[in-house]
């Protein structure tokens, strides 16, 4: 896992996320099919939310799940970024893959505040169907009425004694397309123990795709896109490296 320095007490925003590093022919050491059906490795990665500055990488085999070892890395990654000298408030924002009782927890005890994208269960979809039409506060979009934001209290795991605050977006599908024939709204949701306004928290939770362009450029730009070698240990010191 790469280091990283930095001084001083203001906040810091650390969004995680992982990916597929594809790779060709059947030699590379934990370089097998996942989810994507590409093989490859499935690395997590962070990065400073305003300047997406990499702050570290575990190398992974191909057909790891986005959660296994989550727990960890956000633990190695609370850690590092204390020890680099952020004393302030670090919040971590995540996808849904990262939704977890574990990273929920891990987060916690480490006095890091989160968003985490939620999975769509039948019960979401239930809660979010019961929040009353008054309660959606419109948001601007490109669609004229298109876009609204809702905030409820949501049980978010098994066994929990406490409710979280929910945070749901809704999006009306591109009219005329084939989505729109089957539903009015899509949903994305996400739970967060934050302070602050709804309206803010829903905005900022978004930019969190900003690490996707970061991706983006590793990949195309820095060498993410060739791992070099035969062998797992190696091709992890490449990702660090790069």
């Amino acid at each position: 896992m790469a280091s990283w320095s930095r001084s001083g007490d203001e906040s810091l925003t650390i969004d995680v996320d992982s990916t597929i590093c594809q790779v060709y022919g059947n030699k590379k050491e934990g370089a097998y099919f996942g989810y994507t059906n590409l093989r490859g490795y499935h690395p997590h990665l962070v990065a400073v939310g305003k300047t997406g500055d990499i702050l570290g990488i575990v190398t992974r085999e191909g057909n790891a799940n986005t959660a296994r070892g989550a727990g960890e890395f956000v633990t190695q990654v609370i850690n590092n970024a204390r020890a680099a000298g952020a004393t302030g408030e670090i919040t971590m924002r995540f996808d849904s893959g990262f939704f977890s009782r574990a990273v929920r927890d891990t987060a916690s005890q480490g006095n890091v505040r989160i968003c985490i994208t939620t999975r769509m269960s039948k019960r979401l979809k239930q809660v979010i169907a019961a929040i009353p039409e008054e309660t959606w506060t419109s948001i601007p979009y490109w669609l004229e009425g298109g876009a609204d934001v809702a905030e409820v209290k949501y049980r978010a795991f098994a066994r929990d004694r406490q409710d979280v605050r929910l945070i749901v977006g809704r999006t009306k599908p591109t009219p005329g397309s084939q989505l729109a024939l089957f539903r009015d709204y899509d949903y994305h949701a996400f739970i967060t123990d934050r302070q602050g306004e709804t309206l803010f928290l829903e905005a900022d939770h978004r930019a969190h795709a900003q690490i996707e362009l970061v991706i983006k450029d590793l990949k195309g730009g820095s060498g993410w896109n060739h791992v070099p070698s035969r062998y797992k240990n190696a091709n992890a010191v490449w990702l660090a490296l790069v």
